[in-house]
């Protein structure tokens, strides 16, 4: 009854897929199989704990399922004593040195490693690891179900194939599992035993098979899906255990389902075990030295893969290609340790090789291996032994002896220095230059041994390049070639004048007058060609002296200029200026016309094709700038006295004022005089300049045909009909102009002056603009209204600005009125 529970488990353990897990005790275990009692011991221990702890069945599944399961209760100082602890392998009481699990941050150091630190007084060892064991904390990638496996996979229980069937008779695809007995049923063709067979071979065995059915045809085969095998991967692992793997897995793959080999274990002697028997022993050093897996074999079912505990060991630090604690297997020698190692480093001080040494009697020792001595070599077949550490100190760092071209080069360099070395064998062209470099010098540091410090010396870098000048190097002498830009040197000169963008630039050598107005935009229409000026800056005698110099544009555009020149061209007196007249009115062709310098009056008319026939000649009204600038200045002057009169007096009221009417009355006073400041300030000269014009024949060189300036006008209006009155009458109004009729008349249709009117102030603006006066025409008032009028003209009557309390008081204040409205031709209301 007992067989057929055992034999029962077996097929169990077989069929069921591999998501489900299954425990086994020590007792099933034990007396399963024959293969399991002919492993050694030391494994079955292993496969036992392995059991006792809770190992199930475990699929190889994502990297995180690579990482160690829980290392469980920390060992006792009791299961230290009973050698269940830190010096035995255990699965379920991890150790310290256990616990450094692939794929975790390895800060932490294993013990080995500790020891190898910190009890051999070296200052190399600070940093060594063991080797190899960061091959499985690098997550490598598992064993996957869907990678293709090789032409020599054998087939068997549990695969699934494609297989597509096509000829002259038939056409299909069929996916189908191969069953427990090992056959797998083909639709068409029958039963075919397919287990054991090679993938390469599943093909030739199908068609032999529907051969005898079906002729004429064609099939493929490959694989759908793998089976699934289970292995035990025991001892120093980071997850021992039964674990399901897919079934083409090596032994790597075994080695990484089960957490990856811990630093306490083996990397040199690993078991595989196959019915039973040791199917092969495997030195991972082969793959990581030398990269052969020639040892990595396909796992099959029920193989156990054994890690023992790991074996002797010898640290190499300094100048070697891989410090590193290595565990060792054949290697005896210090020679054969190197190898491991990856030889010696170039920088690698051999006089200088200890073997550091723990003896049995724990007496620390250091060798010191002579190998300068040695031709032979012989010191490489020195013994090792278990624990010791191999140290090769690197060379003394020493001052190359070399010559240094740095600063503002294109290629900062260094150059081997030899026995007579110089400079213009490393300057040898310009081209080594940055833009901007000076050239006038550069700076040579010699290191002087005595003061332990480098002296500077300059030298002629211009000279060097044009091969005039040349000084030997010594060891460690730096050529440093400066920047103009970071030494802040800056040369200029100037451009200014007619030309488009004049100002200061930064000088060039070998920059020439033409190159030089170039920079400034070139020059403007209107500019002096002939007559370029050059001031050129000497020091003599610690005295600055200018000189200048007349220079043409076209025979001197070659000439080179000198840092801190200045150019200066001129412009031609009003070359861009366009003078222009306006006429407007009763012309033929009224508009803006340009005039030259010397043009007449009568020269524009023409121009604008002479007057038409309602001209009037009396009304025509010319105005100019200059005149009108003239008028504003003198009326501006006027408003100012005005202004400091009106102060004096309503300073001295203020003062005097004693009641509340009184003090009332000058700020009344105040406000009007500030309001009638602020009328005559806003008066405008119209630059208006008195005009007889005729006709042409008559007009033409008269005293009144006088030149032309720019911005000047001139408006021939047609002949008005009317004659104004304005200002303190009773009607202001325009009348019809009558004949040969006086200002009388007009100010009788006028109404008159009102009793506000100052009669003394009358004045006649003429449409011709002159301005006639009573007070400035010393005519009794019977003449001054006895004047005849022309169409055009406008009376213009005052007011008495006396009549007013807070005028009475300012001084000639109606005279002051009376001479701005006059020089403006202007009537000024004042109420």
């Amino acid at each position: 009854m007992k067989k057929n529970v055992v034999a029962l488990l077996a097929w169990m353990t077989f069929l069921l897929p591999s998501a489900l897990t299954f425990a086994l005790d020590e007792t099933t275990v034990t007396n399963a199989t024959p293969a399991f009692q002919a492993l050694p011991a030391e494994v079955q221990a292993q496969v036992k704990k392995a059991i006792q702890g809770g190992a199930t069945a475990k699929e190889s599944g994502g990297i995180e399922k690579l990482l160690p399961a829980d290392p469980g209760p920390q060992p006792t100082s009791a299961d230290a004593a009973a050698g269940t602890g830190d010096n035995a392998i255990d699965p379920g009481k991890k150790s310290a040195e256990n616990q450094e699990a692939p794929g975790r941050d390895q800060a932490h150091y294993s013990k080995i490693e500790q020891r190898y630190r910190q009890g051999y007084a070296s200052t190399l060892s600070g940093e060594v690891r063991q080797f190899g064991y960061d091959f499985f904390a690098s997550k490598s990638t598992r064993p996957s179900q869907l990678a293709v496996p090789h032409d020599d996979y054998l087939i068997g229980p549990g695969d699934k194939l494609r297989i597509r069937i096509w000829g002259a008779e038939i056409d299909a695809e069929f996916i189908g599992a191969v069953a427990r007995d090992g056959s797998i049923n083909v639709p068409r063709i029958g039963i075919v035993p397919v287990a054991g067979v090679r993938m390469g071979d599943v093909a030739p065995v199908i068609r032999k098979e529907a051969e005898k059915y079906v002729q004429g045809i064609n099939i493929n085969v490959s694989l759908e899906e793998l089976r699934s095998v289970e292995v035990y991967v025991v001892g120093a692992v980071g997850s021992p255990g039964l674990h399901m793997v897919p079934a083409f897995s090596t032994v790597l793959g075994g080695l990484l389902a089960g957490g990856g080999v811990q630093k306490n274990g083996s990397l040199r002697a690993i078991e595989l075990y196959r019915d039973g028997r040791l199917f092969k022993k495997i030195d991972l050093y082969a793959l990581l030295l030398k990269g052969k897996r020639d040892f990595d074999v396909l796992l099959t079912d029920r193989d156990v893969v054994f890690v023992p505990r790991l074996g002797k060991t010898v640290a190499v630090v300094g100048a070697v290609s891989e410090e590193a604690i290595f565990e060792l297997r054949d290697e005896k020698t210090v020679g054969a340790l190197f190898d491991l190692a990856g030889g010696i480093l170039p920088q690698g001080a051999t006089g200088r090789m200890y073997l550091r040494r723990y003896l049995h009697n724990q007496e620390f020792t250091v060798q010191d291996i002579a190998t300068q001595e040695d031709e032979a070599g012989q010191w490489k077949a020195l013994a090792v032994q278990d624990g010791d550490l191999l140290e090769l100190q690197f060379l003394a760092p020493t001052w190359p002896r070399v010559v240094r071209l740095e600063g503002h080069v294109w290629n900062p360099d260094v150059f081997q220095y030899r026995e007579g070395l110089a400079l213009s064998d490393i300057l040898v062209s310009a081209d080594l230059l940055q833009p901007d470099s000076v050239t006038d010098f550069a700076l040579l540091y010699s290191y002087d041994a005595v003061s332990t410090r480098f002296q500077v010396q300059r030298f002629p870098l211009a000279k060097v390049l044009a091969h005039q000048y040349d000084a030997k190097l010594k060891p460690y002498d730096r050529i440093v070639i400066l920047s103009r830009q970071e030494t802040g040197i800056r040369e200029e000169f100037s451009v200014h004048g007619a030309v488009w963008k004049g100002g200061s630039f930064a000088f060039q050598p070998g920059l020439t007058l033409a190159d030089a107005i170039a920079l400034a935009g070139g020059e403007k229409f209107g500019a002096r060609r002939q007559g370029v000026e050059l001031s050129r800056q000497e020091v003599q005698n610690e005295e600055v002296v200018t000189r200048q110099t007349l220079l043409s544009m076209d025979q001197d555009a070659g000439l080179v200029l000198q840092p801190y020149d200045d150019v200066y061209i001129p412009l031609v007196k009003d070359a861009t200026v366009q003078r222009k007249v306006t006429i407007s009115g009763q012309v033929k062709f009224p508009g803006s016309y340009v005039v030259q310098k010397g043009d007449h009056i009568s020269d524009v008319i023409l121009r604008a094709g002479g007057f038409i026939d309602d001209a009037y000649y009396y009304g025509a009204e010319y105005t100019s700038e200059k005149a009108r600038a003239i008028q504003q200045q003198s009326i501006d002057r006027m408003v100012q006295e005005l202004e400091i009169k009106a102060q004096q007096v309503t300073s001295t009221q203020a003062q005097t004022s004693i009641g509340a009417e009184e003090v009332a009355g000058v700020k009344a006073a105040e406000a009007a005089i500030g309001a009638l400041l602020g009328q005559l300030k806003a008066v405008r000269a119209k630059g208006r300049v008195t005009l007889q014009l005729a006709g042409m024949t008559s007009f033409r060189g008269s005293a009144y045909d006088f030149v032309v300036e720019d911005g000047d006008t001139l408006h021939i209006p047609a002949r008005p009909s009317f004659v104004a009155t304005v200002g303190s009458v009773y009607s202001p109004s325009a009348y019809l102009y009558e004949p040969d009729m006086d200002m009388a008349y007009y100010l009788d249709k006028s109404g008159g002056p009102t009793k506000e009117a100052d009669e003394k102030y009358i004045y006649l603006l003429k449409a011709n603009g002159e301005v006639v006066s009573k007070a400035r025409s010393h005519a009794v008032f019977s003449s001054f209204n006895s004047l005849k009028l022309m169409p055009g003209d406008t009376i213009v009557v005052p007011a008495d600005l006396e009549r007013l309390p807070y005028l009475r008081l300012i001084r000639d204040v109606s005279d002051i009125v009376f001479k701005i409205a006059t020089t403006a031709g202007v009537a000024i209301a004042v109420m």
